[in-house]
């Protein structure tokens, strides 16, 4: 059975996080249960010393685009993010960035528009347009210096799975993408990524990943929604219910009523719909898309009881939502609080032909692999017909890599 704390109106913070593991005298074991070449990179946010009175200086003066400090709250959010790399051995290293969770909320926020910006708008999953972004020379090359620094960018080359554990929003950064050795190779090539709820995650009991599904929800292209059709999720969802030899919801019959009436028993989830989220009202605003334009609210979904050991969120912007200490309040951390421990989430609007075909291969190695690890080969697929990040670096793994 799956550990479902912290209960779902609740997020750990970062620091109460950290606390938890500055109390580990010795953090050898904690990554035992995971797979060889497993190591978790944790990011938190230190103390802020009172400044001087009469003081204007805050510790991040004269990094590009950072903001101007006006109380306590800003000081935090510019005060550099420190990290910690541990390993099977315990800490494999540790760094501070040189900037803080408002500086990298720009840079991450800059990436993810930069690298969608080639998307058409239509046919694509999302039920919000597109909002153009001003764009760093390359947000891809800031981004890496900040979240993957020296000595852990060195630390990493041995590793091939890496668990973020983030605060704020370091979760929705296309860590797929990053190149921390300068060599042209992007993260993805040499291991498999997943983003972690949260330090407390690491320790928790699971059931040992299987691919086998007796019992799936299988959900594409909801009919009569206002928006543009969705035929590469329609084809998508036929293509997994005749190989799980399982009936699909699609079109008209992709409605609420249909919906909840199997979700709580499903041990898949799958959603090819249409997708949106609110930063300003995460839980009421994001949502995926069903037929006649009804709604299901990441707040409804974090009510639940669900028992899937996987959902898949193919829809767009399932990854985003509210930045928070602790990690992004939205879609996939609701499906999490309710019981499932892997989310596949979405980091902007996605193309509905090329997730078709990423997703499809991502179903393809699941039964061999972990779903991360099924991920990074359907991404490397899919890069060698699709170059653009945008087309094979839009999904990550939220939840449990095991």
């Amino acid at each position: 059975m799956y550990a479902r704390e912290p209960p779902p109106h609740a997020l750990v913070s970062a620091q109460a996080q950290m606390a938890k593991l500055r109390g580990l005298e010795d953090m050898t074991g904690l990554l035992d249960s995971y797979p060889a070449g497993t190591a978790a990179l944790i990011y938190h946010l230190p103390r802020v010393s009172p400044r001087e009175p009469g003081s204007r200086r805050g510790p991040q003066e004269g990094l590009v685009g950072a903001r101007p400090c006006t109380d306590a709250h800003d000081e935090h959010n510019r005060a550099p993010v420190e990290m910690i790399l541990i390993d099977s051995q315990g800490i494999a290293a540790s760094a501070r960035s040189p900037a803080g969770v408002d500086q990298i909320d720009d840079l991450g926020r800059a990436l993810r528009a930069q690298i969608a910006a080639g998307l058409p708008l239509e046919p694509s999953r999302t039920a919000q347009p597109m909002i153009s972004a001003a764009l760093p020379v390359d947000a891809r090359q800031s981004l890496t210096e900040a979240l993957l620094p020296d000595p852990v960018s060195g630390a990493l080359r041995e590793v091939r799975h890496l668990i973020i554990v983030p605060v704020a929003s370091i979760g929705t950064v296309p860590f797929a993408v990053l190149d921390p050795w300068g060599e042209g190779r992007p993260l993805i090539e040499r291991m498999s990524i997943s983003i972690a709820p949260g330090l407390h995650t690491l320790a928790d009991e699971i059931e040992p990943w299987g691919a086998s599904f007796d019992r799936p929800l299988l959900v594409g292209d909801p009919a009569d929604t206002g928006l543009p059709a969705l035929p590469g999720a329609r084809q998508e969802v036929l293509a997994l219910a005749l190989h799980l030899g399982a009936t699909a919801l699609i079109g008209p019959d992709a409605t609420r009523r249909a919906v909840m009436a199997q979700i709580h028993d499903a041990d898949l989830l799958y959603f090819a719909t249409h997708g949106q989220a609110d930063p300003s009202n995460p839980l009421d605003g994001g949502a995926l898309i069903l037929a006649s334009g009804a709604a299901l609210s990441a707040r409804k979904l974090q009510s639940m009881k669900l028992h899937a050991r996987l959902a898949v969120l193919s829809a767009c912007d399932t990854g985003l939502g509210a930045a928070h200490e602790g990690g992004t309040i939205g879609l996939s951390r609701a499906v999490h609080l309710a019981g499932v421990p892997r989310v596949v989430m979405s980091l902007w609007p996605v193309n509905d032909q090329a997730t078709q075909a990423l997703m499809l291969g991502f179903m393809k190695h699941l039964p061999e692999n972990p779903p991360a690890e099924a991920l990074r080969l359907a991404m490397l697929e899919v890069r060698l017909t699709h170059p653009s990040p945008q087309l094979w670096a839009s999904f990550a793994i939220f939840g449990t890599p095991r």
